[in-house]
């Protein structure tokens, strides 16, 4: 089909619940009136692209005869619902929340229709899993009794959109004869045939397709999405072939693999092999994504052992490139378009000729762990590369490799790093880098020694991300930082914790604060009280910043130390109390206000009664040590003596006299870290000054 008016409106027919398994048996009257709609807005959006009836034509096609009974009075709703809908949310496949319940029931076969979809359990069988492809929506399971190997007698080819899950039993296995999944629809009428395939394993495929093989597990030319399976054990090519692409997966339309494994694929005895684990070319508008996964163990008798992008950008995250080996160049990634690598581990590939770990480019390299397994070729060679905030143990070759700071190279000194942070030369044993192993999470880690120069070498503000977004955890899905900074590479070190126990009060009453929210600043760690205004938490041994909020009181931040299991008690000062102090002050307060809190220690009898405070900007104030403290006890209850001024420009130095008879008087400003944190809601320059008269 080439229309390009339904081209444009399919996308947004195939990302609706109610197409996801449902439909009327031969021409429903209600399906039809559903692809009049779609169309007829369709065109209003893009006029001078087809025809409606051919539009309406071909949405029945594809739609009309899909096994489920419809709900009417719904369908009505869901067109008047679509002929609101935007020209951009029709392309980008938006729908009215009344279209999930137009299927109402499944036909026989199709399974129990679940919030618009239907769904079954299918027999654990090749059969079962080719009629739940046939069905199309899902998810579907199948009734498989623990762990199963289904041996296929031929490819399974999947034509319409479907979730299977096989639950992590269910096995495909291609006999080493064919290949055993085929997606392969972007649709020839411009929209996305869209699979994912939960606890499932395809191995032993084999595709010896002539002049050019792809896929020996899976080809996909749809919107593949692949969560917790495992592609293992594939081959392509052989004798006589030209070309061999994607040992485990060839790619050419959407692909996302999370906590999934690609491992054990090859290609073999074609000259232009690549790809050994994933071979990938895609146009701009589709997305390769790899989370939480591991390609380790492929292998190519071309390029890119683990992973080959001809063409596409590419995002590697939290994932583990090992093991691979490709006789020429990039032993685990060889690409010639963006690959972004962050919090990911590259270790012991090897290649025949140019790039050991990573070929090509060009690679942003964002909190990774590099390592390289002694072969042929650096461990990164190609041009065009951003690194940042990364451990390689290995080398580097080629050109423009650029440093984003806070790198290490160990041994040498071959990548040019030499922002702020680097570290290059890095004598291994300094490095302390523990081998490739289970270190906990997902993956596979290099983990950090202690005393490695690696631990805490980035301040928290440049712990992001390649867009700037804040690094929250390693690869592992561990906090960090775990100490005043984070770790280099993909891996940070824990740091020892306690768990901690405590109380939020509201200051004044003493009454507890049900529901407030204490966390450690910074990071994810965090609960609430429960109604006694008591909380538990694990958090970090050392000093702590604890962030105590709930609405109505003013947040505040507490510095404490931790060092074993302690009780803290905090208390919280609710709104009312600081409309009291701008109803005083006749001011209204904001964060452009600056608090000066001056502390006046006087021992009775040594003089020194008064001292005088001077700031820019505002009057000589004067007070006395032995004054009754009234507004500071509405703000900071038991602060002692000690008074606050606002509208006061902290950017300038603070001036204080003190005055005494029989007594020295000294005043000081004091640390930042020790201010009152319970005004950091409102104010941002917050300051403390002690006088103290002796003898």
């Amino acid at each position: 089909m080439t229309n390009c008016l339904f081209g444009m409106i399919v996308p947004f027919v195939f990302a609706a619940a109610l197409l996801a398994g449902c439909g009327g048996q031969g021409v429903n009257p209600a399906w039809e009136a559903l692809c009049e709609a779609i169309c007829a807005r369709a065109q209003q959006c893009v006029p001078e692209d087809g025809s409606v009836a051919q539009c309406v034509s071909e949405c029945l096609a594809e739609i009309g005869g899909l096994p489920c009974d419809v709900n009417t009075a719904s369908v009505g709703a869901c067109v008047a619902g679509i002929d609101e809908l935007s020209c951009e949310g029709l392309e980008q496949g938006e729908l009215p929340s009344v279209c999930d319940n137009v299927c109402t029931s499944c036909a026989e076969g199709a399974g129990a229709c679940v919030e618009g979809s239907c769904e079954a359990e299918f027999p654990c069988t090749e059969q079962g899993v080719r009629d739940a492809v046939t069905v199309t929506g899902g998810p579907h399971t199948f009734s498989c009794d623990g762990p199963t190997t289904i041996t296929t007698e031929a490819e399974i080819v999947i034509e319409s959109s479907v979730i299977l899950d096989g639950e992590g039993d269910l096995t495909l296995d291609g006999n080493d004869s064919h290949r055993v999944l085929d997606l392969p629809g972007w649709t020839n009428v411009g929209g996305p045939l869209t699979v994912e395939l939960r606890g499932m394993r395809i191995t032993s495929g084999r595709n010896e397709e002539s002049p050019v093989a792809c896929g020996g597990g899976i080809r996909n030319e749809g919107a593949l999405t692949l969560v917790d399976c495992s592609v293992s054990e594939n081959t392509v090519g052989g004798e006589g072939r030209d070309s061999a692409y994607g040992g485990g997966i060839c790619n050419s339309g959407a692909l996302a693999l999370v906590r999934s494994t690609v491992s054990g694929n090859r290609t073999e005895k074609g000259p232009s092999d690549a790809g050994g684990g994933i071979w990938s070319l895609v146009n701009t508008d589709r997305e390769v994504t790899l989370t939480d996964s591991m390609v380790s163990g492929n292998s190519t008798v071309g390029e890119g052992g683990g992973i080959y992008i001809h063409q596409g950008e590419v995002s590697v995250t939290n994932t583990t490139v090992a093991g691979n080996q490709a006789s020429a160049d990039g032993g685990g990634i060889s690409t010639r378009d963006d690959v972004i690598l962050t919090t990911s581990t590259v270790s012991g590939n090897t290649a025949g000729i140019l790039g050991s770990g990573l070929f090509g480019g060009p690679f942003t390299i964002v909190s990774s762990t590099i390592w390289d397994a002694g072969t042929s070729g650096a461990t990164l060679e190609g041009g065009g590369w951003t690194v940042t905030a990364t451990v390689l143990r290995g080398d580097c070759a080629g050109f423009g490799i650029v440093s984003g700071g806070y790198n290490i190279e160990s041994p040498g000194d071959t990548c040019g790093f030499d922002q702020t942070g680097d570290q290059p030369g890095v004598d291994v044993e300094r490095l302390k880098l523990g081998p490739l192993a289970d270190n906990g999470g997902a993956t596979m880690t290099h983990a950090l020694e202690t005393g490695s120069v690696a631990i805490d070498r980035i301040p928290a503000e440049d712990c992001v991300d390649a867009k700037g977004e804040p690094l929250t955890t390693d690869q592992r899905g561990v906090l960090r930082p775990q100490g005043p900074a984070c770790d280099a590479g993909a891996f940070e070190l824990e740091a020892a914790s306690v768990s901690v126990t405590g109380t939020v009060i509201y200051a004044g009453s003493g009454a507890p604060a049900e529901n407030a929210t204490v966390s450690v600043l910074g990071t994810p760690i965090g609960t609430v009280t429960d109604a006694t205004g008591e909380f538990t938490l694990d958090v970090p041994v050392g000093s702590v910043f604890f962030q105590i909020s709930k609405e109505g009181t003013w947040s505040q931040i507490e510095l404490e130390t931790v060092l074993g299991i302690s009780d803290f008690s905090f208390e919280l000062v609710e709104d009312s109390l600081v409309a009291d102090l701008e109803q005083l002050l006749m001011i209204e307060l904001d964060e452009t206000h600056g608090v000066v809190d001056v502390i006046f220690d006087a021992p009775s009898g040594l003089g020194g009664e008064t001292a005088t405070l001077s700031v820019p900007y505002d009057s000589s104030l004067a007070f006395g040590a032995d004054e009754e403290p009234t507004l500071s006890d509405q703000l900071l209850p038991g602060g002692g003596e000690d008074l606050v001024f606002v509208g006061v420009d902290l950017t300038e130095e603070l001036t204080v006299n003190p005055m005494g008879v029989d007594g020295v008087n000294t005043c000081a400003l004091e640390d930042p870290a020790t201010v009152y944190p319970v005004l950091a809601k409102h104010f941002t320059r917050v300051r403390r000054v002690r006088c103290v008269s002796v003898p």
